[in-house]
């Protein structure tokens, strides 16, 4: 019911209610709450995503040895993997792009645990003003555990490597080791905190950005836009030190802003590719020179 007080304050904006019935009092008091309850969320929507960053950027680290000297990988664990002096020069070089993006705003690090990110992140903050960037450790954003040491036999990896194609990257176990599922998994809790993060903002940083290895930068981007697992796996991996640049939009949401290089959907099906996301279509990889196809069953037909 429509109390007096309600009805004078009612009166004294709409003069021309002097007068009316009890129910159209009571219709033009639920019209007005409900208009200030809409307004007062919009005014909160448009002060939270003032606080966000303005800016999501994803790096994979630079190149490491293994790029040259594989057989370090069954006597080195992948943690502590260095880069070597090109990836420390991909790493300064991005630091001055970053730089330019960014100018002197407040910039977070997340940076994975492992030695190459790690090093990654220094070359690049050394670009920064050291006064407007802090940095945080993220074990979570770490790259795929393949086991503690590799087999690095060319057989072994040949196998390997086929058996993670015939699978799928997403599905595909290493022994002693993560699916490309179980990265999602952490990847995706990730996502939810880094989302409270970004709406609280308490240090008002104007972006953050991730130091971590390509196939996380990949599944980020498909946990943070939904995309299905099949896309995903026509994704192809970003080169060293390419900055992915996500940019809020008015409406709250992050918008990717670099181009995805994804393999052509097979012929006659495949996963249809997302809107609105820029794509350079690049023909699949041929299998690598003196490593044969696994000879595996087909599934039978569904």
């Amino acid at each position: 019911p429509v109390f007096q007080n309600d009805q004078k304050f009612l009166v004294s904006l709409f003069p021309h209610l002097r007068g009316a019935s009890p129910a159209v009092m009571e219709e033009t008091l639920q019209r007005l709450d409900t208009y200030i309850y809409e307004r007062q969320a919009a005014i909160k929507q448009k002060q939270l995503i003032a606080r966000m960053p303005k800016r999501l950027i994803l790096i994979k680290h630079g190149q490491s040895i293994v790029s040259h000297s594989p057989e370090v990988c069954s006597t080195v664990p992948d943690n502590q993997i260095p880069l070597d002096e090109s990836g420390v020069a991909q790493a300064r070089e991005a630091g001055r792009k970053l730089r330019e993006l960014c100018g002197n705003e407040k910039t977070l690090f997340l940076v994975s645990p492992f030695l190459r990110t790690q090093q990654t992140y220094r070359a690049l903050a050394e670009s920064f003003d050291p006064a407007m960037v802090h940095m945080q450790e993220e074990p979570r954003i770490r790259e795929q555990e393949c086991g503690n040491l590799q087999n690095t036999d060319p057989t072994a990896v040949g196998t390997t490597e086929h058996l993670r194609t015939y699978c799928g990257p997403f599905y595909f176990r290493f022994s002693s080791g993560e699916s490309g599922g179980d990265a999602f998994d952490r990847t995706a809790a990730f996502l939810e905190s880094l989302g409270r993060q970004c709406r609280k903002n308490p240090a008002a940083d104007r972006n953050i950005v991730l130091v971590t290895h390509g196939l996380i930068c990949r599944l980020f981007l498909a946990g943070y836009f939904h995309w299905p697992v099949g896309f995903f796996h026509r994704m192809r991996d970003f080169d060293p030190c390419q900055p992915v640049v996500l940019e809020l939009a008015p409406d709250g949401r992050y918008q990717l802003q670099t181009p995805l290089r994804v393999d052509r959907a097979p012929h006659g099906g495949g996963t249809e590719s997302p809107a609105g996301v820029l794509l350079e279509m690049v023909d699949p990889e041929p299998p690598r020179p003196g490593r044969s196809p696994l000879r595996l069953r087909a599934p039978p037909p569904s």
